[in-house]
């Protein structure tokens, strides 16, 4: 039975994505061991629901196990792991501990890589704490030491899986990276959590919806400031926000500032509440900017949307827009004053229904994880050896 290490810079449990790689892998046979950072009153190894779990930095103070790349407490404790456990192949997710795993493998010929989501030096560049502290201010925008980071710890690695077409171009075209060796496994749901049946759509949509993570790399406050203005309480339109995160505080205000009745915020939520959010909702908001960070990534809550037949509302950033034209499945607007006021103005305009029946058919036929799963396990056995 091949054995996979499937390595996480931070606590475990709960991440979707490494979730569902790890089950399915032990579907199809795979010993699975994910390696996570401690943190306290965790055990150092468990299992938890038949998924083994080794954790790095047990009773250490937080500091030393940060998962910055060389960080030697990461390689001592990836040594003990892999002597112990001999991974056929090991998977990174994001880039930063690459450096850790090679040093740990000591030469041995063993397959490494990075499952890379997201554009994480650009993300950092918008995270809060590292525009707020002048230090770490210093460091990702004048140093760029996270661009460092990740052009260093790519060339060590075998292959990449990401999650979209811009991430892999970029990956190419910055690092000379082989398009060979690069996966896209879309953050796609698993079905089974999903209705069979779909529902009936609105020819006129009235609840809009946005859930996840509410941070600065990913902000919604320039579309929650133009719903506020220009969706007419009186006709019936709300938006829920649900999702915890730095930015919350930000939004609630911008809500009680224009005493605005129909923003509802639904708080912090678990994946499995999601069908029972998104069964009223009649569009999904996904409105993040076109930049560095969200013009290679594409989001998770995309999928979420049309596996349950829902259209979407996107920005212009170029994965998102390319994603509804493709399917045509809703639509792409810019995130405008001028744009949205017409947007609203001529909302029933649009063939909902058909945005809807779209969203529906290409969740069923290609944006789901049961296609993304297979993609997954015949990339990995490239490199069985």
């Amino acid at each position: 039975m091949p054995r996979i290490v499937y390595i996480f810079k931070g606590g475990f449990p709960w991440d979707g994505r490494l979730e569902k790689i790890c089950r399915s892998l032990q579907t199809a046979g795979y010993d699975v061991l994910v390696v996570a950072r401690w943190r306290a009153n965790e055990n150092e190894r468990e299992t938890i629901d038949g998924l083994n779990i080794w954790r790095i930095g047990y009773k250490v103070p937080p500091k030393l196990s940060l998962p910055f790349p060389d960080n030697p407490l990461w390689t001592r404790g990836l040594k003990s792991i892999f002597n112990e456990f001999s991974p056929d192949i090991v998977i990174v997710r994001e880039f930063f501990l690459v450096s850790c795993v090679q040093k740990a493998l000591n030469n041995k010929k063993v397959p490494v890589l990075i499952d890379l989501a997201e554009h994480y030096p650009a993300a950092i560049r918008l995270w809060k704490k590292y525009n707020e502290n002048p230090v770490y201010r210093f460091l990702a925008h004048n140093v760029k030491l996270p661009d460092k980071w990740e052009r260093r710890n790519i060339s060590l690695a075998d292959a990449i899986i990401t999650v979209c077409d811009e991430q892999k171009i970029r990956l190419v075209r910055q690092y000379n990276f082989n398009p060979d060796n690069i996966e896209i496994i879309h953050n796609t749901p698993d079905l089974s959590l999903f209705p069979n049946a779909q529902r009936k759509p609105k020819h006129s949509p009235k609840i809009f919806e946005h859930h996840g993570f509410l941070t600065s790399d990913k902000p919604i406050a320039e579309f929650l400031e133009l719903f506020v203005k220009f969706a007419s309480v009186d006709k019936g339109f709300e938006l829920w926000i649900a999702g915890e995160g730095d930015c919350l505080s930000e939004l609630k205000q911008i809500v009680e500032t224009n005493n605005a009745k129909n923003v509802k915020f639904l708080g912090k939520y678990n994946f499995k509440e999601l069908p029972n959010i998104l069964k009223d909702v009649d569009i999904g908001v996904v409105p993040f900017p076109p930049n560095e960070f969200n013009n290679h990534t594409i989001h998770n809550k995309v999928f979420d949307f049309m596996a349950f037949g829902i259209p979407l509302l996107v920005s212009d950033a170029v994965p998102l827009k390319r994603i509804v034209e493709e399917a045509n499945c809703g639509i792409s607007l810019r995130i405008d004053e001028t744009t949205i006021k017409r947007f609203f103005n001529g909302i029933d305009d649009y063939d909902w229904e058909t945005l809807s029946q779209n969203a529906w058919e290409i969740s069923r036929s290609k944006y789901n994880w049961a296609v993304d799963e297979s993609k997954l396990l015949q990339f990995l056995r490239r490199f069985i050896q």
